[in-house]
């Protein structure tokens, strides 16, 4: 059985194994053994290699954990593409704490480095946002983080995965050295988020 729960909207990419093509998609409805998803702003050319019985390499970002699989495509047509749900793949990432989706502003920077974002969502261990290719897993970077009616936070984190997508990439920010006060506070902020949605 699949480790995330579909109905809550994950981000999903594929890829096609014997290709160097990737598309964003999300999804429209699901069984217990596939999954039927819209392709997000397809380039016209890169749908002429989609067919029944490819193989695929999907990638599944939820708040909770990211998940890798194996795929194929049982069905494409202009509408969807139905992808197999197989019961063979990795949780690449098992988050400790629950993350709230949440659009704040972040700064990264280190000796040579910078970059402003937004972020995805949020949780007590780190936060997801759009990057570039400059980002490296294993890079430590001081942030600061600017939440409402709150006190900048600042840290020290590390990338620990990112996901490439079709022009931009998924960066995966683990919080490595915080104080635990600070911490407490975001989790507390996530957890009033949820609530009040």
């Amino acid at each position: 059985m699949l480790e995330i729960d579909l109905s809550k909207n994950p981000t999903i990419k594929i890829k096609l194994l014997d290709q160097d093509i990737e598309f964003e998609s999300k999804v429209l409805k699901y069984e217990k053994d596939r999954m039927f998803l819209e392709i997000k702003n397809p380039k016209k050319e890169d749908l002429y290699n989609l067919k029944d019985g490819l193989e695929t390499e999907i990638t599944i970002c939820s708040p909770n954990r990211i998940v890798k699989m194996h795929s194929l495509i049982i069905e494409y047509n202009s509408d969807f593409i139905c992808l197999e749900i197989n019961n063979e793949y990795d949780v690449i990432q098992r988050r400790r704490y629950v993350r709230t989706k949440a659009s704040y502003f972040i700064e990264l920077k280190s000796e040579n480095f910078m970059f402003k974002a937004q972020t995805i969502n949020l949780g007590g261990g780190g936060v997801c946002f759009i990057g570039n290719h400059c980002f490296e897993i294993g890079q430590i970077l001081y942030f600061k983080l600017l939440l409402p009616d709150h006190e900048d936070i600042t840290g020290e984190g590390v990338v620990i995965n990112k996901v490439e997508m079709q022009d931009e990439t998924l960066i995966m920010f683990n919080f490595s050295n915080i104080q635990k006060d600070i911490r407490n506070k975001i989790i507390r902020f996530c957890f009033e988020k949820e609530f009040n949605a």
